[in-house]
């Protein structure tokens, strides 16, 4: 929903509680959920080291999906930093993530991997996964995580001139999703097709991303 400050508060008092209990799932999961808010906020150090406590954790406890989740949010962050390793943990959490099923960590897997190959602008590698994680979560119907790759696949478009392509995905998303977050993405894309192309409402477009971007903090 957007609400970062909010989830991040209660993150943070989960921890604490959970701190004061003998050390179980509950726990390596509150790690990798702040690992997760950190590598949302950008802070690459603080989010690879609540990263490794979970994995740690993990280990010792045989949690599968925390580790799964763990080696997403430190592959995610590494990648980011131009360590080359997080290519690596990111394909370690989508494969375990597919030998064990767990439908949402593939989509989040495949997901982050193409959104941090756009920001490099490896293109052949996000079009590669998104063509992948979409086939995914189509077969299974998972709607949140279908627009959330639309949103990234419009902007992969964009980006490499596929003007027509990249407003086709990004109207489906916003006539699939009243989410705020699902619509920033295609809202901004939408947005500077229109602008590029001399077209009306592209302006408007930009203002609602702004307006439901800025209450994120992101």
């Amino acid at each position: 929903l957007g609400r970062n400050a909010e989830a991040t508060q209660r993150g943070r008092e989960s921890i604490q509680v959970l701190e004061t209990l003998p050390p179980g799932l509950e726990l390596a999961m509150a790690y990798s959920n702040r690992s997760q808010s950190l590598m949302l906020e950008g802070d690459s150090r603080e989010a690879i080291d609540w990263g490794h406590r979970a994995l740690e954790l993990a280990e010792r406890l045989s949690l599968t999906e925390v580790r799964i989740h763990a080696l997403n949010n430190v592959g995610t962050v590494q990648v980011y930093s131009g360590d080359q390793e997080g290519w690596t943990n990111l394909e370690r959490s989508l494969q375990f993530a597919l030998e064990n099923d767990m439908h949402e960590h593939v989509c989040r897997a495949y997901t982050n991997v193409a959104c941090e190959a756009i920001v490099l602008r490896d293109y052949a590698r996000a079009d590669r996964n998104l063509d992948a994680g979409l086939a995914y979560a189509s077969e299974r119907e998972l709607d949140a995580s279908i627009e959330f790759m639309l949103g990234a696949r419009a902007r992969s478009h964009l980006e490499q001139g596929r003007w027509q392509q990249a407003t086709a995905a990004a109207e489906t998303v916003l006539q699939m999703s009243r989410v705020p977050i699902q619509r920033i993405a295609p809202l901004l894309v939408l947005g500077l097709v229109r602008v590029r192309r001399g077209d009306p409402g592209g302006e408007e477009l930009l203002d609602e991303a702004r307006e439901l971007a800025l209450p994120t903090g992101a």
